[in-house]
């Protein structure tokens, strides 16, 4: 309601300012949130950022986010960036209008950054970096933090220019949104959450887990999670998990959680994991196995009540599972081996003895069986009405045609052929893979 009647205000502000002589003179700083994801502070602290970019550029700046439906390629949103500019903007000044379409239910992005004038003398060299650190910064906070990092772009950038002078041509870019990840990670860049709502550490054992998920979490470079309640406030196991992810790391941010699930008011209780971005690109098709890992000690045991070192040791299998199976770089596929594969000479003997050896053999075999079927075969000639005919005592006295019935048929045949364009869609393609990889399992 809040972000409501601040855009509200702000386009009269706009209104009244295109009334007067000197609207050309003044740049403008706008922030429209269509689908209600960032939170009112969130909202309010980062259009103080971009309105200090704006003032200290002289160049209006607009951030736009949209349902992903609006716009189904790239061209749409380029054409839906200039139209705003011209709506709300001055074509006699510099200007940057950033439109990101987002699926709010799969959490994919896609983007177009729109560059007029000193805009684009400024910007244009930049962008490919200020994507790098927009993305990097939705993949460990989420999308507000990424916004916020475009924003602190656009400042830092102005301020070692000195400013702008208005002066330059038009253009565009647009995003492959695909993560991009730093050249080198940050300490500090992901973030391991341990909240035990249920009080079973202490708080020296809740520091040492806090320190091994955080530790985990800059080795597979995705936050991690761990979460112990024995009351969901009537939320199913899995949302329960999926608004932990997004409060704790951000809206949008790669994470994966693992819920321990001690409310017992529903008898179809279950434990859960929750993963999001580089969370379901490395572990998505894992669930399973993840599982079988965080039960493998004495948490897999049936029990009333769970002492804390039941927990502590499934916390560190966890871990120990995230660490080993973390695949190699960023967008790792869901569907990688479980089982980390290498081999020493004994294994490679053993592999040559069991699979090679036999193999061989039953070469050598085939080929000694062909041959002798093939020496032993003997083309016989195929019999045919011909061979009771005798040639020699049968005489034609007389040969005649019979004309009996003509068949006709019709084929018509197309002086033209015709064919329908086939394509697909450009400019698309997801920074965000969704939930997708997400599982539940009960104790």
């Amino acid at each position: 309601m809040l972000k409501r009647l601040f855009s509200l205000l702000l386009a009269a502000a706009v209104c009244i300012g295109a009334l007067s002589a000197t609207a050309a003179a003044e740049a403008y700083s706008w922030i429209i949130d269509d689908l209600g994801l960032l939170t009112d502070n969130e909202y309010l602290t980062l259009y103080s950022d971009l309105r200090d970019a704006a003032d200290l550029s002289d160049i209006s700046m607009a951030i736009v986010i949209e349902d992903l439906g609006q716009h189904s390629d790239s061209s749409e949103r380029r054409t839906a960036a200039e139209e705003f500019y011209d709506r709300y903007f001055s074509r006699e000044r510099g200007g940057v209008v950033l439109i990101v379409d987002v699926d709010p239910e799969t959490l994919v992005y896609s983007d177009y950054t729109y560059l007029h004038g000193a805009a684009y003398d400024l910007y244009q060299p930049h962008i490919e970096d200020i994507y790098s650190d927009m993305y990097a910064a939705i993949d460990s906070a989420g999308i507000a933090a990424g916004l916020s990092s475009f924003v602190s772009s656009l400042y830092s950038l102005a301020g070692k220019s000195g400013g702008s002078d208005n002066a330059g041509v038009s253009g565009g870019s647009d995003s492959t949104v695909t993560p991009s990840e730093p050249d080198e990670p940050q300490a500090s860049l992901y973030r391991g959450v341990l909240s035990d709502l249920e009080g079973k550490f202490t708080s020296v054992q809740e520091q040492e887990l806090t320190d091994l998920l955080t530790e985990t979490a800059n080795d597979i470079e995705c936050n991690v999670g761990v979460v112990l309640t024995d009351n969901l406030g009537g939320k199913s196991d899995r949302k329960y998990a999926d608004d932990f992810l997004d409060s704790t790391f951000g809206l949008g941010s790669s994470a994966i959680v693992l819920l321990y699930n001690d409310d017992r008011s529903n008898m179809n209780y279950t434990d859960w994991i929750s993963a999001n971005g580089r969370g379901t690109d490395l572990y998505g098709g894992k669930t399973d196995a993840i599982f079988d890992r965080v039960y493998a000690g004495s948490l897999g045991v049936k029990k009333d009540v769970y002492p804390a070192s039941d927990y502590y040791e499934s916390i560190e299998n966890f871990c120990s599972y995230l660490s080993s199976h973390k695949g190699s770089g960023a967008g790792g596929s869901p569907y990688e081996s479980d089982f980390d594969i290498s081999f020493d000479s004994a294994d490679i003997a053993n592999i040559a003895y069991v699979f090679i050896m036999p193999a061989i053999i039953g070469l050598v075999v085939s080929i000694s069986v062909t041959a002798n079927v093939c020496a032993r075969y003997n083309k016989k000639k195929p019999l045919t009405a011909a061979a009771y005919i005798n040639s020699g005592r049968t005489k034609y006295l007389n040969k005649t045609d019979i004309f009996v019935r003509e068949y006709t048929t019709h084929v018509r045949i197309s002086s033209s052929s015709h064919s329908s364009g086939g394509g697909h869609r450009s400019g698309g393609g997801g920074h965000r893979s969704g939930r997708s990889g997400g599982g539940g399992r009960r104790r």
